[in-house]
């Protein structure tokens, strides 16, 4: 009877016990996949860090800190496999449920950066902009997000938008390691805003010649249409006159005929 009860209460708790890990273990588990990712053991990475963002909350340790960073780290190594999708999801987890960790900030803008890449432009300038407008140059992230942004505006076609930008990280972020890239999209840009203006004009002109080739051929349709009209009513003159000359001969022949 008494160790039946021992193994109800063992029973009882050991879920407890099991999901439970104290904090010494849970920082070992993410130490040990951070090692692994440091390798690149992605595979052995993963596994160390979804085994802690799996764990239950607990009453006795609060694990935000480490699922947190375990997040960011899968997230990285999806981003690393251009699985993009799977690494906006982790991204996602941190922003909207980790705001107090020191990693959140840094998430927002890899968040912003991936979408853009992944082609989600709007909410990828969302999510830089906002990055931006909050934390500025607070982790030297500044050109970086500003970047991105120009990048996702010109992949949407404005590139007017992303010009500003480009110009913007020249002027106040004139060390950014992107400034080469920057100056080679700008030619870029102008190079295309150029042929889709000289395509813009050569179509206007052809418009234009299109127009005058039209109202020249109904001018020369007005002037064939009155020159038929004239030569029909010379024709109906003519065929007047032929009428009136066969009433004559015709009258002349009944004249003669009554005279004999």
């Amino acid at each position: 009877m008494k160790s039946g009860k021992i193994f109800l209460i063992l029973l009882f708790f050991f879920p407890v016990y099991l999901h439970s890990m104290d904090l010494g273990e849970v920082k070992a588990i993410y130490l040990k996949g951070v090692s692994f990712l440091a390798n690149h053991d992605l595979v052995r990475a993963e596994s160390n860090f979804n085994i802690i963002i799996s764990l239950p909350s607990s009453r006795f340790y609060n694990y935000d800190a480490y699922k947190a960073r375990s997040y960011y780290f899968l997230a990285d190594i999806f981003f690393i496999q251009r699985n993009y999708e799977k690494a906006i999801d982790c991204y996602k987890k941190i922003v909207t449920q980790f705001y107090d960790e020191d990693i959140y900030s840094r998430s927002m803008y890899k968040l912003g950066r991936t979408l853009i890449i992944a082609g989600r432009n709007e909410e990828g300038i969302a999510m830089l902009n906002d990055y931006y407008t909050r934390f500025g140059n607070k982790e030297h992230l500044a050109d970086s997000s500003l970047f991105w942004m120009a990048r996702g505006y010109a992949a949407k076609g404005d590139n007017f938008k992303a010009l500003q930008l480009y110009q913007l990280i020249l002027t106040e972020y004139p060390s950014s390691p992107f400034s080469y890239e920057i100056r080679n999209s700008i030619e870029s840009i102008n190079n295309t805003m150029q042929e889709q203006y000289s395509r813009d004009t050569s179509r206007k002109t052809e418009k234009v010649d299109e127009i005058e080739t039209l109202k020249e051929n109904n001018r020369r349709m007005a002037q064939e249409k009155e020159i038929l009209e004239k030569i029909s009513r010379l024709l109906q003159i003519k065929q007047r006159l032929l009428e009136i000359k066969s009433l004559k001969v015709e009258a002349l022949a009944r004249l003669r005929e009554e005279q004999e």
